[in-house]
């Protein structure tokens, strides 16, 4: 905290109250970045990058950054038929989504698959 300095009577109070603003000012600031740099950080841990892929997370679904909102998409359940069918033709898809767990969804061969748990 900075110390101020107060003058005294009133002819000085306009100079206090400039010097408390000075202060509050820059306290405010001192907050508003360590918000940011704290948003910055929540940002990077938000996104990951797996099999030579980058993904971003959107509630607790993990969105290949190769997707486009309204892309068509085929969901799979993780152990269904269809997905283990999947996985033999494109291993790599069951790589990434063991790797993000829970829901992914992940753009292969410019196909979008939603994995489900």
């Amino acid at each position: 905290r900075v110390a101020l300095r107060r003058a005294r009577g009133p002819a000085n109070n306009a100079a206090n109250n400039a010097a408390n603003n000075a202060a509050n000012n820059r306290n405010s600031a001192d907050e508003a970045k360590a918000e940011r740099e704290e948003d910055r950080g929540r940002q990077r841990a938000e996104t990951r990058s797996v099999g030579g892929r980058q993904f971003r997370r959107e509630g607790s679904v993990w969105i290949d950054t190769a997707y486009r909102s309204g892309q068509a998409t085929v969901s799979v359940r993780r152990d269904s038929e269809q997905y283990r069918a999947l996985v033999a033709d494109e291993p790599e898809i069951g790589r990434i989504s063991r790797a993000l767990g829970g829901e992914a969804v992940i753009v292969w061969k410019g196909r979008a698959y939603r994995v489900k748990p």
